[in-house]
């Protein structure tokens, strides 16, 4: 025999009961999986500003190693600066001490070749005189002989 309408009716509001449970559990679950995913929302924050603070710190590290490098290499630029003054001043005094040097022999072999050069002239005024004395000797006696 065919179920009764009744029989029928209470197999339905079964099934709509066992809907609506079904319906209450998905809800219950989807409050428990929008928690989860609020929480994770939180963890992704978190872990974003905790990324955000440490990336700053290597950040000033890094700038603070860079200043550090920067003052280093003009403090060693300043040092090779001056050495290379010093050597370029000592370099120049002991160039003008050697053009100096230069001068002074200069004029000592100048002075010498004047001494020479008075020396050579008195000698061949001598050996001219001598020449001449012999040639008036020579004449004389040929004019005697």
């Amino acid at each position: 025999m065919p179920p009764s309408v009744e029989e029928r009716l209470a197999y339905l509001e079964g099934k709509v009961e066992d809907h609506t449970r079904g319906f209450g559990e998905v809800r219950d679950l989807l409050v428990h999986v929008d928690g989860h995913v609020r929480a994770l929302d939180q963890k992704v924050d978190r872990f974003r500003e905790e990324l955000a603070e440490r990336i700053d710190g290597v950040s000033q590290g890094f700038g603070a190693r860079i200043d550090g490098l920067d003052r280093k290499i003009d403090r060693f630029r300043g040092e090779l600066s001056a050495r290379i003054d010093g050597l370029g001043q000592g370099l120049s005094a002991r160039m003008d001490a050697m053009d100096q040097k230069i001068d002074r022999f200069r004029e000592e072999l100048a002075g010498r070749i004047d001494i020479m050069d008075r020396n050579a002239s008195r000698q061949f005024r001598w050996l001219v005189g001598m020449m001449f004395g012999m040639i008036l000797t020579l004449v004389a006696a040929l004019f005697r002989g």
